[in-house]
């Protein structure tokens, strides 16, 4: 009888010790996921910016007679891309985040 006592006290105790086991990994997860959508947003926020300032420098070459409307439009279509990659990070974030909360 003490023993099939002692065993289900144990088997609660070990459910006990999962579930925080299981807290704690969800907001490791969470944690880990959001520090990952920041540094991706940061990236591609600095990317754009980036590529801004190519197209900016390729309209002034086209402008001079150094370069040409094909390397204007080739900078302007991946700005664009960027650009549309962004809200993408800025969810994943805010999920994280929420996840966390």
């Amino acid at each position: 009888m003490f023993g099939k006592l002692r065993r289900g006290v144990e088997a609660v105790e070990a459910a006990g010790d999962l579930a925080r086991i299981t807290v704690v990994v969800d907001v490791v997860r969470a944690y880990v996921a959001s520090c990952s959508a920041s540094e991706e947003l940061a990236i591609a926020q600095q990317s754009l910016s980036l590529h801004k300032q190519r197209v900016v420098l390729s309209r002034r070459l086209r402008d001079a007679g150094r370069g040409n409307q094909s390397e204007v439009t080739r900078g302007q279509t991946q700005a664009d891309t960027l650009a549309a990659d962004i809200p993408h990070f800025i969810a994943q974030k805010r999920v994280a985040q929420y996840r966390l909360a």
